[in-house]
């Protein structure tokens, strides 16, 4: 997959595409459904396929400060799931206020066929573009022979009698909803981060941990609690045991996120890591002392294991 930041010259580098612009954020079922008709249609018109997308997040650059929303997924994130999917291009915009005033005809016509001359366009049945949101599929369909361009509209994907959006699995991962989150997003919700020091309470009670920094003001956190995750460092895999939260028993401690890695010794201090979220265990309690700590994550560790046999054998 080609990845562009400018728009210079796209046109003379991929011959009438076939595009679908959005954000993307998450890239769950939905959006996948979207990417599979982009790709068919391109495969049909025998031609590439480009999906548009732009960053940062419009609400993030357009909303105030306390109602910004947090992302399913980072930027590095977005391009790593794009290219697993398959697609053969994609155009990162950087999203301003100024971009945000261009009208959806300016949009159209400036963007879509002057600059990048799109062959068809593929739309999920709700996106919006251009200023204030005017722009749509309806009214893209209204002018398509104008343009000399044919316009497809993929309907929503249901799961469950809901129809699949960035904001209900945002929703879920609050509250702590972690399966539903993940059947929406069609695989394991995960998080890139980097391992940082900590206080090694978690060594003194034989269970040594990773502390990991997220980045917690852009990405969404699921909800506080004892989950059971998937770890990859340095391209190796393991299971373990990740605990979110305030840590109430151990007194000065404070908020982290800390994983206990199965099986693993080694000294990861710095490294990066990622985390995919499997299920939640249980809610983050408060103990009278340690040793009450410490049985608690024993029989986390024994549910873990029993839960890890059945994910071994899918």
């Amino acid at each position: 997959m080609r990845v562009f930041t400018d728009i210079y010259n796209l046109k003379y580098e991929i011959h009438k595409p076939v595009v679908t612009i959005g954000t993307f954020d998450g890239l769950h079922l939905g959006h996948q459904k979207v990417l599979e008709k982009l790709k068919s249609v391109s495969d049909e018109k025998n031609c590439r396929n480009l999906v548009i997308t732009f960053w940062p997040h419009p609400r993030r650059v357009l909303s105030p400060p306390d109602d910004m929303p947090k992302l399913l997924s980072t930027l590095e994130n977005k391009i790593y799931l794009f290219e697993n999917i398959g697609i053969d291009n994609l155009l990162v915009l950087p999203f301003t206020v100024e971009f945000s005033q261009q009208n959806y005809l300016e949009f159209i016509e400036d963007l879509l066929i002057k600059k990048i001359d799109v062959s068809a366009v593929v739309s999920g049945y709700d996106h919006r573009f251009g200023k204030d949101r005017q722009g749509s599929y309806q009214l893209l369909n209204q002018q398509h022979k104008q343009y000399n361009i044919e316009v497809f509209e993929v309907e929503p994907f249901i799961l469950d009698g809901i129809a699949v959006s960035s904001t209900k699995i945002r929703r879920f991962l609050i509250e702590g909803d972690i399966e539903r989150a993940n059947k929406m997003l069609g695989y394991h919700y995960f998080m890139d981060g980097k391992v940082i020091k900590g206080m090694n309470i978690g060594s003194k009670l034989d269970f040594p941990t990773a502390n990991i920094d997220f980045e917690q003001d852009v990405q969404q956190m699921p909800k506080d609690g004892v989950y059971l995750v998937k770890v990859e460092i340095d391209n190796e895999e393991f299971f373990g045991m990740l605990n979110s939260g305030e840590n109430p028993t151990i007194h000065g401690k404070g908020r982290s996120v800390e994983v206990n890695i199965f099986d693993f010794s080694k000294n990861v201090y710095g490294k990066n890591i990622t985390v995919y979220f499997l299920e939640r265990l249980r809610d983050e309690l408060k103990f009278n002392n340690l040793n009450e700590l410490r049985q608690q994550m024993n029989a986390d560790r024994e549910i873990s294991l029993q839960k890890i046999s059945q994910y071994l054998k899918n």
